[in-house]
Formats: C-alpha cells, sequence, structure tokens
C-alpha cells in the first residue's frame, strides 16, 4: 500500500510544485493564446536566458519534491521514485518536442533530473 501511495503522492508533488513555480514565476503575455502552437513558438521567440531559468527551476524542484514525498511515504521500494521519475521524464520529452528549447535547455533538462534522482536511489532502506 506505502508504494502505491508513495507513487501517487509523488507524482501530485511532482506536477503540483512544477505548476506553482510555473505560475508564480513565469512571465506570461496575456495577449498570447498558448494553445496555438504558432503563437506559442512565437512567444517563447522572445525568451531571454533568465527567462528559460523559470521553467528549468520549476522541473528541478518539481522531481525533486516528487522524489521527496514518494521517498517519505516509501522507504524500502524504489518503485515510486522510479514511476515519478519515468513519469516527469516522459512529460519532459514531449515538452521538448512539443515546444522549441534552446540545445543546452534540453540538455540540462534531462541530466539535471537524472542527476537529483541517482542519490534517491542510494538512500533506499532494506525491508
Amino acid at each position: 500500500m506505502k508504494i502505491v501511495l508513495g507513487t501517487v503522492f509523488g507524482l501530485i508533488a511532482s506536477f503540483a510544485t512544477n505548476y506553482i513555480v510555473l505560475l508564480l514565476f513565469m512571465r506570461m503575455d496575456a495577449s498570447a493564446d498558448l494553445n496555438d502552437p504558432e503563437a506559442l513558438a512565437e512567444f517563447i521567440k522572445g525568451f531571454t536566458t533568465f527567462d528559460y531559468m523559470v521553467p528549468l527551476a520549476a522541473h528541478l524542484f518539481g522531481v525533486l519534491a516528487g522524489l521527496l514525498t514518494a521517498r517519505a511515504i516509501c522507504k524500502t521500494s524504489a518503485l515510486p521514485l522510479v514511476i515519478v521519475m519515468t513519469f516527469h521524464m516522459a512529460a519532459t520529452v514531449l515538452n521538448l518536442f512539443a515546444i522549441p528549447h534552446p540545445v543546452w535547455f534540453a540538455i540540462v533538462d534531462i541530466v539535471g533530473p537524472m542527476l537529483i534522482f541517482i542519490p534517491f536511489i542510494k538512500t533506499q532502506k532494506q525491508p
């Protein structure tokens, strides 16, 4: 049961943290229709390096929150951690394909969460 709870609450924490960071700190143009791919691509063309730091921080804090939550609930299994990380990385890859990003952002957005993930796998308690 702890595996299921760790997974569910880890996913909720991961995506909620990601959403909240973006909601609070992302510079948004009220006139841009972000549901239109062309308008979204045009909006992102005006991004500075700092503008990319907010979604990058959202992704890193999101995965950290999800992994911390999953580990706090289930200390004996790595399965919740793997599932949270898999969902997070799948969303990251879909995001990278759907929205144009600079190469450096794509690299950091994939490598960063993996570097966060490694210590969590190594801290698993034995049952």
